[in-house]
């Protein structure tokens, strides 16, 4: 009878393909990426991968799983906050902070490669879509949570301001896809001042 094969191995296996379909797909890209790529990348037989993993469809489930669970994590930080601004402001920073963290560089290509994609693949649309949807929401609640306290133009929608702060950071993600080296300080400075009325100067009166 062969030995048990314990939970933490197959879960350390299961990591080790993850990380070799990361590898694989961002410097390939989705469609042109195969299962023989990520298991050679993860020095693996084509029958153990295919023990966790019945398609490129199922690996990058896992690994939206896998940064969904870092999102959820920066979520938790960021909910111990009560200033619903400073709450805004900080899951900003840390959503840039991930972003720009050199071991997101593949992270970054991927969800590049992803949306293009998604153009064309129901299932991987279904996926972004969620997973964009899920953020979304998180940074809507902490903007009418700061409409209540008459920090943010009640005027506007809060679904709306979601939407914008999403689209701005999905942005800056995309640049930082193709342009890794660029610093992103100043982009992290006018995103924070747009967020906290710091962006527009007061005119000057006339003299």
């Amino acid at each position: 009878m062969s030995p048990k094969v314990s939970e933490k191995h197959l879960e350390d296996r299961r990591q080790q393909i993850l990380d070799a379909a990361l590898t694989s797909f961002s410097r390939k890209g989705f469609h042109q990426a195969t299962i023989e790529d990520i298991r050679l990348e993860a020095g693996l037989s084509r029958g153990a991968v295919y023990h966790y993993f019945k398609s490129k469809e199922d690996i990058i489930d896992g690994l939206r799983q896998r940064s969904a669970n870092e999102t959820d994590s920066i979520f938790a930080d960021v909910a111990e906050i009560e200033d619903p601004i400073d709450n805004l402001i900080a899951l900003v920073d840390a959503t840039l902070d991930r972003m720009i963290d050199p071991a997101s560089l593949a992270a970054n290509r991927l969800a590049l490669f992803l949306w293009g994609e998604s153009l064309v693949n129901q299932r991987i649309m279904h996926g972004q879509l969620s997973s964009v949807g899920a953020y979304r929401h998180t940074v809507e609640a902490c903007v009418r949570g700061a409409q209540a306290r008459g920090y943010i133009n009640s005027d506007l929608e809060p679904s709306a301001i979601a939407l914008a702060i999403t689209a701005a950071l999905f942005g800056l993600q995309q640049q930082l896809s193709w342009e890794p080296d660029l610093d992103m300080s100043m982009a992290r400075r006018v995103l924070i001042a747009m967020l906290t009325g710091d962006f527009r100067k007061e005119r000057a009166a006339p003299i």
